[in-house]
């Protein structure tokens, strides 16, 4: 039996200074505190963060810690928690005795006797500053991409051009205000209210150009190799005919990888309407020239008819005879020549 002890009792010491060891070398923080929150024990590492030296926190509150970045309320939430018997974990934004601040990971343990008691409190802590950084930079940095998107959307939504990017699976990943618009109006006229409502985005179920489904759809040749495609497309929206020039060209990442397509919908509607109001006016113009060169050549056959078959002969004078009618004129000029008998028109 007394060996038996002596081995229990070699054996516990044994492991009492392993954990003694584990505790000194641990990379976290360890401090433990009386039931009243006076500083027992710190290990090394807490020496080596915070710059306080054991016999300058030994007998002090873990609040010479404190940053002042915490509201009361926290320190009151977690001095209940462990007081009634429970682990508290969460993070602290402390200040080191240079007065730098660093975050700390906590995890904060009530250690319960045999009369079932808390004997003493034992903390153990993460420098996690680093992580924190990054956190910060990652939440940076992302605003400043949701700045850069906002300023894009905004930028796509003034241009008076439908703006729109179709991925490799032909769904709308993205589109300006405009291409909004029409859109709509697209789905209304061409697909009627229950299509209008529904949540597909596929290009082909939406404002597209004539050619979307076919053969010769923009995405189909831009992934057979064209770099460039501009074409007129006619669109009904409305209840009225509306045309555009539509421009796509290739979308690829950084790396040139082909990711989709950007097409751009310029409304010409206007100029084709101006342009055919002036071809019907071209046409009217045409017809009146047409019907004026008709009555001017009636007009040169008329005078031709008052003109002698046989010029009279006259002793002692030779003459030609030159017939020019005039030219698109209300009348006629003619030059006199008297022979004392008779009035040579």
């Amino acid at each position: 039996m007394e060996k038996k002890l002596g081995k229990f009792s070699f054996e516990t010491e044994l492991d009492s200074s392993r954990l003694i060891q584990a505790v000194e070398q641990s990379p976290e923080t360890v401090v433990i505190t009386d039931p009243e929150g006076c500083i027992e024990y710190v290990n090394p590492r807490f020496v080596e963060l915070t710059g306080y030296s054991r016999e300058e926190v030994l007998g002090e509150n873990p609040r010479i810690l404190k940053s002042g970045c915490h509201q009361k309320e926290f320190y009151q939430n977690l001095w209940q928690t462990i007081s009634s018997g429970q682990k508290w974990s969460g993070e602290f934004l402390n200040l080191k005795k240079s007065g730098e601040k660093f975050w700390e990971q906590a995890s904060i343990t009530p250690i319960i006797d045999r009369q079932g008691e808390i004997s003493s409190y034992v903390a153990v802590k993460k420098d996690i500053s680093q992580r924190k950084q990054m956190e910060r930079e990652l939440l940076e940095k992302k605003d400043q991409l949701e700045e850069k998107e906002k300023m894009l959307n905004d930028i796509l939504d003034l241009s008076t051009e439908a703006i729109r990017y179709v991925d490799l699976n032909y769904q709308i990943i993205k589109s300006n205000q405009r291409y909004k618009e029409l859109n709509r109006l697209y789905k209304k006229d061409n697909l009627g209210e229950d299509f209008f409502f529904s949540q597909r985005r596929n290009c082909s179920n939406a404002f597209c150009t004539e050619n979307c489904g076919t053969e010769n759809c923009s995405l189909k040749q831009i992934l057979a190799g064209r770099e460039f495609i501009q074409e007129d497309t006619a669109v009904k929206l409305a209840g009225e005919n509306h045309y555009f020039i539509v421009t796509i060209v290739p979308y690829r990442d950084h790396q040139g990888k082909l990711k989709g397509i950007i097409q751009s919908y310029r409304d010409i509607t206007a100029r084709k309407n101006y342009e055919k109001t002036l071809e019907l006016s071209n046409q009217k113009i045409n017809d009146l020239y047409s019907r004026l060169e008709a009555e001017f050549e009636k007009g040169r056959r008329l005078h031709q008819q008052f003109l002698p078959k046989k010029l009279p002969q006259i002793a002692k004078l030779d003459y030609q005879v030159y017939f020019q009618p005039a030219n698109k004129l209300g009348g006629d000029f003619y030059n006199l020549i008297d022979t004392g008998k008779e009035l040579l028109i």
